[in-house]
């Protein structure tokens, strides 16, 4: 009579460690898209989230993007070099948006040195400070030369899997306009 008391014991600490793993790290690393998409479904949806979990991923493929932002990727372009794809956005549950998804990838489908991944932002302000107290000290890989109003301002992180680089157009100065994904090149 124990053993099945234990069994589901057992079942309910494994459902509640796996529920505290998400509150705790935003996202848990999910290896099949299935998982990633009732992650997402249960709660994960916050931007930090999304970049978090993306990062764990790397390289990234069309799946696991389509998954993790909950959005179809369609082809734009595809050649001998590269293969461009985009997807709408959707809300956040922490009061951003995804309003545009890009991801090039080579023409076989990998993530490799040409690719990247493109997640563009609406909605909340998200400032330079919110993003320092994510990621540290950032570093400025691109400034706008004053020709245009769309031009940005780059700010960049090392991670251990490539580059993660945030986005401000000179309109809007204050907030976070892009985030760019890049792997590592050896």
């Amino acid at each position: 009579m124990t053993e099945p008391i234990r069994r589901k014991n057992n079942l309910l600490r494994l459902f509640l460690l796996g529920m505290l793993g998400c509150l705790c790290a935003g996202c848990l690393h999910a290896s099949g898209v299935k998982e990633k998409e009732s992650l997402m479904e249960n709660g994960c949806g916050t931007l930090w989230g999304v970049v978090n979990t993306l990062g764990e991923e790397m390289p990234l493929s069309k799946e696991v993007v389509e998954a993790v932002l909950r959005t179809e990727l369609t082809d734009k372009t595809r050649d001998e070099y590269l293969w461009h794809l985009i997807g709408a956005g959707h809300p956040l549950d922490d009061g951003s948006s995804v309003s545009r998804v890009s991801l090039a990838l080579l023409p076989g489908g990998e993530f490799g040195k040409n690719s990247g991944l493109s997640i563009e932002l609406e909605g909340r302000c998200i400032g330079l400070d919110e993003i320092r107290e994510h990621f540290g000290e950032l570093t400025i890989v691109q400034y706008p030369r004053g020709r245009s109003l769309q031009e940005t301002t780059v700010y960049a992180a090392a991670m251990p899997w490539g580059e993660l680089s945030f986005a401000f157009k000179e309109e809007k100065r204050d907030c976070l306009f892009r985030i760019l994904f890049r792997k590592k090149m050896p």
